[in-house]
């Protein structure tokens, strides 16, 4: 007997045959390693003719950090996700990632319970929220609050803008007013009223 297939795996499956990959390859791999800060990859001086060397560049120093195919390359070129540079510091073409490169870093990082497209475009966060005695885990965007923003920051003698204990009162207010749909609109209400 079969097991059965949700609509989220099925559109999962179909998303990633239509896109020409099937989940994790080596391709992804070598994405992974051009999205750490002021990663390439260039032909390798010394390995076998179809290689490349993948560098990683700190305080003026390159690090090799990996190695990939060409042909690895060549598929994240076609598909948008790295592209070759050429420039004078440097000298050699250098394959370096682009935006729709971190994007897909950025669906491939989310785990679990989050959304790969809302954990690219939001900056997820999981935390467990208590509601009538129940614990439950949750997945927010952490940018949607202003208080978090306040909470994250710091004053010129280094201490938080907003104590944690008025972040979790302003917290529990929002959330009460977000529940009770009591928050403001941006247009007209064109419910019927009710007297």
């Amino acid at each position: 007997m079969s097991k059965p297939i949700s609509l989220r795996d099925k559109n999962k499956k179909q998303n990633s045959t239509a896109a020409g990959h099937s989940g994790k390859s080596n391709s992804d791999k070598l994405l992974r390693m051009l999205a750490n800060t002021h990663a390439y990859a260039t032909s390798s001086e010394f390995g076998p003719p179809k290689q490349l060397d993948v560098f990683s560049a700190r305080d003026g120093v390159s690090l090799r950090t990996g190695s990939a195919s060409a042909d690895d390359a060549a598929e994240l070129v076609s598909r948008g996700l790295a592209h070759w540079r050429r420039g004078a510091a440097f000298g050699r073409e250098r394959l370096e990632i682009t935006e729709a490169g971190h994007a897909r870093i950025a669906r491939l990082n989310a785990g679990g319970e989050i959304e790969p497209y809302f954990a690219q475009h939001k900056r997820a966060v999981q935390k467990d929220v208590v509601a009538e005695g129940v614990t439950r885990r949750v997945v927010f965007d952490s940018d949607e609050s202003p208080l978090s923003w306040l909470a994250t920051r710091k004053n010129a003698r280094g201490q938080a803008l907003l104590n944690p204990v008025f972040f979790e009162a302003g917290e529990r207010l929002r959330r009460d007013l977000t529940f009770a749909q009591m928050l403001p609109r941006m247009t007209a209400n064109w419910d019927p009223s009710l007297g």
